[in-house]
């Protein structure tokens, strides 16, 4: 940390690292043994280099990786972020292979991120879900991978129902939805799929899945 470029580092910028790094290791420390891996090993595909449970842990290499992109900043919410998005990349792969191809198109025309077969992503990708917020629920923690696959699938599945309503039933709909912050008759967006999954609309009160029809007849009937 003591120079950079061959010039003595900003001092202040020093400290802030060293502070971030510190509750950075309490944050990932906090994880239970099989979240750390998820984790750990999402950034490792990412950020090539850097490995938090080798024996190092968090080594200066790994440290100046992760300030520079940004994860000292709030690590807390830096780390509950990436678990999310690996826990999604999990749920994922073991996906039908319709499914995929469905997750893998909505996931690149939303938010312009490119999704492997086998769940992994590149640094660009990354940054991209982790700026938006990908992996986190309202509460800043991380979304449930599985929660997460469900709320595209069905989102899809809810705009295709819309399609086939009757200029009728459309306007109903269009009442419902719009006061939970979304609004089918104008295709999807990141917008949509976030108040969807913001006010639970595919999940029911007892935490169980709803589906994408059940989801429709409700609003319909409301």
């Amino acid at each position: 940390f003591g120079t950079e470029n061959g010039l003595a580092k900003d001092p202040q910028k020093t400290l802030d690292t060293l502070r971030g790094g510190d509750q950075f290791q309490i944050e990932f420390n906090g994880l239970s043994s099989a979240n750390q891996t998820l984790v750990n090993n999402l950034l490792k595909i990412v950020f090539p280099g850097l490995d938090l449970l080798d024996a190092d842990g968090l080594s200066v290499t790994d440290a100046q990786i992760l300030t520079d992109n940004g994860f000292f900043t709030d690590p807390a919410t830096a780390i509950q972020n990436a678990l999310g998005i690996a826990r999604f990349l999990g749920a994922f792969v073991i996906q039908s292979p319709s499914d995929k191809s469905n997750i893998q198109a909505i996931m690149f025309s939303l938010y312009g991120v490119r999704i492997q077969n086998d769940g992994s992503i590149g640094l660009p990708d990354y940054k991209i879900l982790s700026d938006s917020g990908f992996g986190l629920d309202r509460n800043n923690l991380a979304r449930d991978g599985v929660t997460t696959i469900t709320i595209l699938i069905e989102s899809l599945r809810l705009r295709d129902i819309y399609d086939l309503l009757t200029t009728d039933q459309r306007s109903r709909v269009n009442v419902v939805t719009q006061l939970l912050g979304f609004d089918l008759s104008n295709g999807l967006d990141v917008t949509d799929i976030t108040a969807m999954a913001d006010n639970g609309v595919f999940i029911n009160a007892d935490g169980t899945a709803r589906n994408a029809t059940d989801a429709m007849s409700f609003f319909i009937a409301v």
